[in-house]
């Protein structure tokens, strides 16, 4: 596995769950902001390396269609899908009265839904999956997330 394929998360979530401080609920929703860009802006840039690899092996006709399906797709996940997502852990942030761990940016439950997705797209590595189909989902989660954490921010 190449450095490109660690996948992080497993290693944020140890990190925050590891850190002794208690952020406010304000400080909770600009972290939830920036992990959820952050996130994102990596699934897509993965997502073009993987492009980038299956370049001398696909068409560029098929390139091109499935790199636009991805964008799509990543645009019809941000904007109504993953944007209640954040909008409801929003929500949440926005109803505490007292500071709580960084660990504690999303719920539990998203938290399990992010290792559950991560294993997901990792297996089409283990089945051998074209590079073009496993960039083609990076770039359509990854623009899904960084659309959808824009809600964090919005007013």
């Amino acid at each position: 596995m190449s450095m490109a394929n660690i996948p992080v998360a497993p290693f944020l979530f140890l990190g925050l769950l590891l850190l002794p401080v208690r952020l406010s609920p304000p400080a909770l929703r600009r972290l939830a902001f920036a992990l959820w860009l952050l996130g994102g802006l990596l699934m897509v840039l993965r997502g073009i390396f993987r492009f980038r690899e299956a370049w001398p092996v696909t068409t560029p006709a098929v390139l091109y269609s499935v790199g636009a399906g991805a964008v799509l797709l990543g645009w019809v996940k941000g904007r109504f899908l993953l944007s209640r997502t954040s909008q409801r852990n929003l929500r949440r942030l926005r109803a505490l009265d007292a500071p709580l761990r960084p660990v504690q940016v999303y719920p539990a439950r998203s938290w399990g839904l992010i290792a559950l997705f991560m294993l997901a797209g990792m297996s089409l590595g283990w089945i051998g999956a074209p590079m073009v189909w496993r960039g083609a989902l990076s770039v359509a989660v990854g623009l899904g997330l960084v659309l959808s954490s824009f809600a964090y921010v919005r007013v």
